[in-house]
């Protein structure tokens, strides 16, 4: 197969799949039918298609997309005929509550709004007795991922997927146990302000009690369901886009008992069909997990039509991480404001707009709710707008990363790859972070990223002490100061 001929009919089975997957998570269908498209695209990557694409004279860093989009491909259409049997079974399944049978996707969103502990552990372990007779199919198909991933003179698909998408599975792994060490008393910390005030104690608590923490239903006042659109589309705007004008997006959003509870974004055609899935459940929760895919869709909505196959529909997924946790963040620093409704405002804030401007976020909705566990933190941002003719600046926010050397670091976490004789970032753009530790102990962290072909831009913010990774968070209220 001749590589234009390869391209184009990648780009068609990443449609039909990306389609298909859409209309079984949605709801709009029970089960998913993925085998008959793996089996008319199966030239894509049977035979020694792999070993072709080496031989295809591509760039390094497509050639490496493209190796992994085999690899996958033929994995998963080994092991379609699992993938359908496990949507299906989902689709089927039923958890007993109350004297009623609740679909099996349902249950979650029931989890996280019971309050009562009691009733709450025991709805879950009906759910994961539930979740258990799904394991004899996904047992086989680990089994058969592990055995067909040899055939591509790799001893398991992890060192396969390592390979073709440059991981360094061992180096992350020894920096992520670092980062769990350094933060484990924090969390703890946090963790057990939380249960106490559920009068549960560590020993005894159990997953669905996280999930009761962050659905965080002391909250729900501030973020009412019937302004969960309103607040995106305000936030959008504040973004210089206007979604109602964003035909590309399509919001779906209506409450299906097939639909799945876990909301996602679908590229059926990049850039000209996205589609935005979420199944509301209350709460703040809601505003996160809505914030986070419109990131996702505004990464794929505004990618370059014209752009190649592998840079439009494949590489690293954390770049279009990158624009949803930018996007999701701003309920954890976004100032803000409470109209007289007293639902949030995320549009109110110009932060984001083309003039330089500063905020202080210690006093948000979302803040305070931080600082029940203790939490202090102000943050003082500075935008500077892009000067370059990019659809979309992204700052790329890393959500993991915490440096622990005590001199200054610098960590690359999403690289940019251009394509020639463009002034557009093909897959995303520049980010590195540092940190410097002070002789207090304090750190400060900064972030900047650049485009292809143009002036540079960023935004510089900090932190203090440590304030920027996922599970740590400081318990020193005195600890604030300004940005550099």
């Amino acid at each position: 197969m001749e590589p234009e001929f390869f391209m184009a009919d990648g780009e068609a089975f990443s449609r039909a799949i990306n389609g298909e997957h859409y209309r079984s998570g949605a709801g709009l269908k029970a089960g998913l039918d993925v085998a008959p498209i793996y089996n008319r695209y199966l030239p894509l990557f049977e035979g020694e298609r792999f070993e072709d694409a080496k031989r295809w004279g591509l760039e390094p860093v497509e050639q490496r997309y493209i190796l992994d989009f085999i690899a996958s491909g033929y994995l998963h259409f080994r092991t379609s005929s699992h993938a359908e049997s496990v949507a299906a079974a989902e689709a089927r399944l039923t958890v007993d509550w109350d004297d009623r049978p609740v679909p099996y996707r349902n249950v979650s969103g029931l989890i996280a709004n019971e309050d009562n502990a009691v009733r709450r552990h025991d709805l879950e372990q009906r759910y994961l007795t539930a979740m258990a007779t799904l394991n004899p199919i996904l047992e086989e198909r680990e089994r058969m991922m592990q055995r067909e991933a040899r055939g591509f003179g790799y001893p398991d698909y992890v060192e396969l997927y390592d390979d073709v998408r440059g991981l360094d599975l061992p180096g992350l792994t020894r920096t992520m146990q670092a980062f769990i060490e350094d933060t484990n008393e924090l969390y703890f910390s946090a963790l057990d302000t939380y249960l106490g005030e559920m009068h549960i104690l560590r020993d005894d608590a159990r997953k669905c009690d996280l999930a009761r923490i962050f659905r965080a239903p002391w909250f729900d006042s501030y973020f009412p369901g019937n302004k969960l659109l309103i607040t995106l589309h305000h936030t959008i705007r504040d973004f210089g886009m206007i979604l109602e004008d964003q035909d590309n997006i399509r919001l779906d959003t209506e409450p299906r008992p097939l639909k799945s509870p876990r909301a996602f974004c679908s590229p059926v055609d990049i850039p000209r069909d996205v589609r935005l899935v979420i199944k509301p459940s209350g709460g703040v929760q809601d505003y996160e997990t809505l914030l986070h895919e419109a990131g996702h869709a505004e990464h794929f909505a505004n990618v370059d039509a014209a752009l190649p196959f592998a840079y439009r529909w494949l590489g690293d997924s954390s770049v279009t991480e990158s624009y949803a946790f930018l996007l999701e963040y701003l309920m954890h620093d976004y100032p803000g404001s409470t109209d007289t409704s007293g639902s949030a405002n995320l549009s109110s804030c110009s932060t984001w707009r083309a003039s330089i401007s500063s905020i202080s976020c210690a006093a948000t909705a979302r803040s305070s709710f931080m600082s029940r566990s203790s939490t202090a933190l102000t943050i003082r941002r500075t935008s500077l707008r892009s000067t370059t003719s990019c659809s979309l600046t992204t700052l790329a926010l890393a959500t993991a990363w915490r440096a622990t050397s005590p001199t200054s670091t610098t960590v690359s976490i999403a690289p940019s790859t251009c394509v020639p004789g463009s002034s557009r970032p093909s897959i995303g753009n520049i980010c590195s972070m540092s940190s410097t530790t002070s002789g207090s102990g304090t750190r400060r962290r900064v972030a900047s990223w650049s485009t292809c072909g143009g002036t540079a831009s960023g935004t510089r913010w900090s932190a203090w002490p440590n304030s920027w990774a996922t599970r740590a968070w400081t318990s020193d209220r005195s600890a604030r100061r300004s940005v550099v």
